[in-house]
């Protein structure tokens, strides 16, 4: 900016950036202006200032007398800087212009073609130097992309393999000990073995389950029919059938209205239990809550637990993502459970947040609209 204002002999110069909505001209970086103005000041974006009249037409605009011009009007910018002449010109980036460059000066000034030329020719250098940033940006987006899914495989690939194959071990052990001595085995042995087959099968078509609920909730293939109904007993629905292992429960439940599919936020319900239980010892304690928060509704799970260690939080409700404190566990699990949390609230039209609690443990948060017109529910179940 200083080159260019000083080969132009001019105190002013400046770079504005048209914002997303093409309503305003922000001053991202400039010379002679006030001190604080650079990212704060702006002007419109419409053809009543010079740089908004620029932007409209196109094309260089060379300004002898501000005052004088009967095109635009100022703006409050150029005047209280006591601006005479400038000129102004777009800076192209790509099909949406970036914004505007603009030199100015405080007494009368005849620009030449040479200088218009000139201002034109720095335009386009930062018009190439913002196009390469752009591209850095997508580039380094699509790097932490493509990082996070090797990421998510490697996680499914560790997850996946202890808890498909534990399963499945245990139920081709047991198979093959009924094949080979069912007859040596008395009725109580035999109840034993088909009761820890079906258990681990059971095991095995939860997890499956909820790879596909996964792939169908990605897919945009499910859906959700709200009906008002009271939060408090979905949830305690949830508390009667739910297995806690023991584990002291404690609970504050409102009766809460609010728009949403039962038995989806009683599955929601129950894999935040369920989550609680995981990754607490049995002699831990549970709170469940049903309040309200502004216009919504809020259902909290909380425990004592060790807490989550995350350096991004919102990181656990990702597919395959445990804390650091089990990235060497042997037994890691999938994480499904709580992806599965975030996708049905954000059904919703809500949000799920994780915070872990000064004291020790981890609250989890499920915050839902109390109005249909706080939720986007299509129209059909599927």
């Amino acid at each position: 900016m200083k080159t260019l204002a000083d080969e132009l002999d001019a105190p002013l110069a400046k770079v504005l950036e048209l914002d997303r909505e093409r309503q305003v001209l922000w001053l991202r970086a400039g010379v002679g202006w006030r001190d604080g103005l650079v990212g704060v000041a702006h002007v419109p974006a419409d053809r009543g200032s010079q740089a908004g009249y620029t932007l409209h037409r196109d094309m260089p605009i060379v300004v002898t007398d501000l005052e004088r011009d009967t095109r635009f009007s100022g703006p409050g910018l150029l005047i209280e800087h006591g601006v005479v002449s400038g000129i102004s010109t777009l800076i192209r980036a790509g099909e949406v212009p970036y914004g505007v460059l603009g030199v100015h000066t405080t007494d009368l000034q005849d620009f030449s073609e040479d200088d218009v030329t000139f201002v034109d020719a720095v335009a386009g250098v930062l018009a190439s130097a913002v196009l390469r940033r752009q591209l850095e940006d997508e580039l380094l987006t699509t790097i932490q992309r493509l990082e996070r899914s090797d990421e998510i495989r490697a996680g499914f690939l560790r997850a996946t393999s202890h808890e498909l194959r534990t399963p499945l071990t245990v139920v081709t052990g047991l198979a093959a000990t009924l094949r080979r001595a069912w007859h040596e085995l008395d009725e109580e042995s035999l109840r034993g073995l088909l009761d820890r087959m079906v258990v681990n099968g059971e095991h095995l078509q939860r997890l499956i389950e909820e790879l596909l609920d996964i792939d169908r909730l990605n897919a945009g293939l499910v859906s959700a029919v709200a009906e008002p109904r009271d939060l408090r007993e979905l949830v305690e629905i949830v508390l009667r059938q739910a297995d806690i292992g023991g584990r002291a429960l404690t609970t504050r439940l409102e009766p809460v209205v609010a728009p949403v599919d039962a038995a989806k936020i009683e599955r929601v319900v129950d894999n935040l239990l369920t989550n609680a239980v995981r990754h607490t010892p049995a002699d831990a304690s549970i709170c469940v809550e049903v309040t309200t928060r502004d216009d919504d509704a809020v259902i909290a799970v909380s425990d004592d637990g060790p807490g989550v260690n995350l350096d991004e939080p919102a990181e656990i409700f990702e597919p395959f993502v445990q804390g650091r404190e089990r990235a060497a566990d042997p037994t890691p699990g999938t994480g499904l459970d709580l992806t599965i949390v975030r996708q049905l609230t954000e059904l919703h039209g809500g949000e799920a947040t994780v915070d872990s609690l000064p004291e020790g443990g981890t609250r989890f948060e499920v915050r839902l609209p109390r109005s249909a017109g706080g939720a986007q529910l299509p129209p059909s179940r599927n």
